[in-house]
């Protein structure tokens, strides 16, 4: 009997692992592999986000591809690679003792209708000590450009200010690229085409004391902002420097020359009344606004004039004042040459006010062939305005 039971026990044993064999429950597991994801496409192209296999160590992301199909041949190229980011760490986190790496991320892929943009960060690390810390920790970044057509590339551009806490996971939309005038910005600094070709780059920077600000440049020219040095009062009715913008020319044999200059103006020579010298009448510019195109540089002043001495205010020893003013004029140059292209005067609407100096955009906004100022548009067909 007991062997019976036994026997029993076994053929059940048996007909269970028969039965279970080769079930979906027991099938070997396949990884399913990441998906490509399009990004853009056209009558010639597309653009696809390919990420691989998800690594091992936890603190790393996938690796990720930006690729380019020619529609017509279907062969794939690789524009740009991320080695997969630190995450959530970030290149803020500054690790000890041994080893290096270098990581890429990809901060943006933008396209327009005629280029594609893609922002890629790096961070090169090589470890040190907690005394001394590391040996290297550099953090930088670069604009790729490419035209979507055949996929070919129009330049590598460095980007200043990319700092540690943006080397964070790769994205797959536009991240740090905005869009721009005929193309991108990228923390502050602007990149604008004429098809395959850089027209300008624009640099926002507020004006200093310690040397000269890149505004802009182009194939064959850069324009600076110098703030004077020493700095030199106009805050005072006697003749002062301001802002100076200058236009460089890039080709040999060509000199540099200025373009606008704010300050105080004290006209030559003094008028008289009976014999008796009149105060000079002392006017003030300020450079508030500068913008640039494709095209063009457009360049927003304040004018204003200072009050000196007059019997009413001789008689309670007033110092001269700089009083408010409503008088603004627009002066357009030529990116090309640097040729001016004249002075528009804007109407009284911004009210009176004593602004201060600023080379930033602040005040003009971009509009179809020229830029917009106080709710007024001021528009060109080349050197010419259109009224």
């Amino acid at each position: 009997m007991s062997n019976f039971i036994r026997g029993s026990f076994l053929l059940a044993l048996l007909i269970a692992a028969a039965s279970s064999h080769g079930q979906p429950t027991d099938a070997p597991k396949v990884k399913k592999a990441p998906e490509p994801q399009l990004l853009a496409k056209g009558d010639a192209y597309f653009i696809h986000a390919v990420p691989a296999e998800k690594l091992e160590d936890k603190h790393w992301a996938n690796p990720l591809s930006i690729t380019y199909t020619n529609r017509s041949t279907g062969k794939m190229t690789v524009l740009a690679s991320s080695t997969g980011t630190a995450t959530p760490l970030g290149a803020h986190w500054i690790p000890f003792g041994e080893g290096s790496w270098t990581v890429h991320t990809i901060a943006g892929v933008r396209t327009d209708s005629e280029r594609l943009y893609i922002l890629v960060g790096t961070w090169n690390f090589e470890g040190g000590t907690p005394s001394m810390g590391p040996v290297v920790n550099e953090v930088s970044a670069e604009l790729r450009v490419f035209w979507l057509a055949d996929g070919s590339k129009i330049g590598f551009y460095p980007i200043a200010g990319f700092a540690p806490n943006m080397i964070q996971p790769d994205v797959t939309d536009a991240g740090l690229v905005k869009a721009d005038l005929s193309g991108v910005t990228v923390l502050g600094q602007t990149f604008r085409f004429k098809g395959r070709e850089l027209a300008s780059r624009v640099m926002e920077s507020p004006l200093h004391g310690e040397g000269p600000v890149y505004r802009t440049s182009g194939k064959n020219f850069a324009i600076h902002a110098i703030k004077r040095l020493p700095g030199t009062s106009v805050e005072t009715p006697e003749n002062a420097i301001g802002t100076t913008i200058i236009y460089v020319p890039l080709t040999e044999g060509q000199r540099g020359r200025t373009l606008i200059q704010s300050g105080n103006r004290e006209p030559k020579g003094g008028k008289e009344a009976g014999g008796v010298p009149l105060p000079a009448v002392i006017t003030q510019t300020r450079i508030i606004s500068t913008a640039v195109d494709t095209e063009r540089l457009y360049v927003l002043v304040w004018h204003g004039t200072w009050e000196q001495e007059t019997p009413k205010r001789f008689a309670v020893n007033l110092p001269p004042t700089l009083p408010p003013s409503d008088d603004y004029r627009l002066y357009v140059f030529w990116l090309a040459d640097g040729s001016d292209l004249g002075p528009v005067q804007l109407p009284k609407t911004f009210g009176k006010k004593v602004p201060p100096e600023s080379v930033l955009q602040d005040h003009l906004k971009y509009a179809s062939g020229g830029v917009t100022v106080f709710g007024v548009t001021v528009s060109y067909e080349g050197k010419k305005r259109v009224k």
